[in-house]
C-alpha cells in the first residue's frame, strides 16, 4: 500500500492531467457551454460555491464537468459573481450560453456582474446573444418552493411522523423492538425507515412512504409502549388516523412532484426541452 504521502502526489498529478486535457477540450470544441453554480455554508461555517459546467462535444456526446469547488468569503451576489469570472478565465471558457442557478436574489446580482464581465472580455468571445438568455432559473428548485408551500398545509402531521421515525431510528434497541412489532403483526420489515431532512422536500416524501407501511405497527406502539408516548412533547403527538389519511394522501400527490424532480435533475441527459411540458402538467395537476 503506498504512503499516504504518494497518494497525496499522484492525486494531484491526475487533477493536473485532467485539467489540461479538458483545457485542450474546451479550447478544441467548437460549441458553447452551459454552466451551474450553487453556494452553501458547511457545518463548520465555511462557505463554499461549486462550479459545474455541461457541453456538448464535436462527437455530439454530453459531458458534464465539475470545475471548480472553492471557498467564497460570503454569498452576496458580487462576490459569487467575481469568483464565476475568476474560475471562467482560469478555464479559458468561450462562448457562454447558460448560467443556471437558483432563485435567491444574489443570483440575479451575481448573473449580472457576470454577463458584464464576459462581455467585455476579449478571450471570451462574450455571451451568446450578448447575454439575453444568459440567466436560467433552476426548475428543481422552483418545483421545491412549490412544494414546500404545500407542505405548510399538513406540518403537524409530518412533525409527528417525522418524531416517530426518530424514536425508532435513535437506538438498535429500538429498532429490535419495532421489528419484534412487525412480526408479531405479520408485516414485512425488510424496507427501512427513512428520516428526512426538513429542508430537503423529497427526502421529507420518502420518509413519509416508508412510514405509511408501517402505519399499523406505529398504531400498536401508540397503545402498548408507554416509551414511546412519553418520547413526544406538546408541540408533537404521535400520528393519529387524520395524520395517516393525510400522509397518504399526500404522498400519491408528492409522488407526481417527485418523478418530475427527478427528470429536471438529470445530469447526463438534456433536460430543457422538457420543462415546459411538465411545468404544464404541474398547473394541471394543482
Amino acid at each position: 500500500v503506498p504512503s499516504r504521502r504518494t497518494i497525496y502526489r499522484d492525486v494531484l498529478n491526475l487533477y493536473g492531467d485532467t485539467k489540461d486535457y479538458l483545457k485542450i477540450m474546451f479550447s478544441n470544441c467548437l460549441h458553447g457551454v452551459c454552466l451551474t453554480t450553487d453556494t452553501w455554508t458547511s457545518c463548520q461555517n465555511v462557505n463554499y460555491m461549486v462550479l459545474t459546467t455541461h457541453f456538448i462535444d464535436n462527437d455530439w456526446k454530453l459531458h458534464k464537468r465539475i470545475l471548480n469547488f472553492c471557498v467564497i468569503t460570503s454569498h452576496k451576489g458580487d462576490n459569487i459573481g467575481k469568483l464565476m469570472v475568476s474560475c471562467i478565465k482560469k478555464w479559458e471558457l468561450k462562448r457562454i450560453v447558460s448560467i443556471t442557478v437558483d432563485n435567491a436574489s444574489a443570483n440575479e446580482v451575481a448573473i449580472n456582474y457576470v454577463k458584464n464581465a464576459l462581455n467585455d472580455y476579449d478571450g471570451c468571445n462574450g455571451c451568446v446573444l450578448n447575454g439575453e438568455f444568459l440567466h436560467i432559473r433552476c426548475c428543481a428548485h422552483i418545483v421545491n418552493l412549490i412544494v414546500n408551500d404545500g407542505l405548510k398545509e399538513i406540518s403537524s402531521t409530518i412533525a409527528g411522523i417525522r418524531t416517530a421515525v426518530r424514536f425508532v431510528r435513535l437506538s438498535p434497541a429500538r429498532l429490535a423492538k419495532f421489528k419484534e412489532v412487525c412480526v408479531n403483526l405479520s408485516i414485512d420489515n425488510k424496507s427501512m425507515l427513512a428520516l428526512d431532512v426538513p429542508t430537503r422536500w423529497n427526502s421529507t416524501y420518502l420518509m413519509l412512504e416508508a412510514a405509511l407501511k408501517y402505519k399499523k405497527v406505529f398504531d400498536e406502539m401508540k397503545e402498548s409502549d408507554g416509551i414511546y408516548i412519553a418520547y413526544f412533547n406538546n408541540e408533537t403527538q404521535p400520528p393519529n388516523s387524520l395524520d395517516w389519511k393525510n400522509a397518504d394522501f399526500f404522498v400519491q400527490f408528492l409522488k407526481f412532484f417527485y418523478d418530475i424532480t427527478l427528470k429536471f435533475s438529470s445530469t447526463l441527459s438534456i433536460t430543457s426541452n422538457v420543462c415546459f411540458t411538465e411545468l404544464s402538467g404541474i398547473q394541471e395537476e394543482l
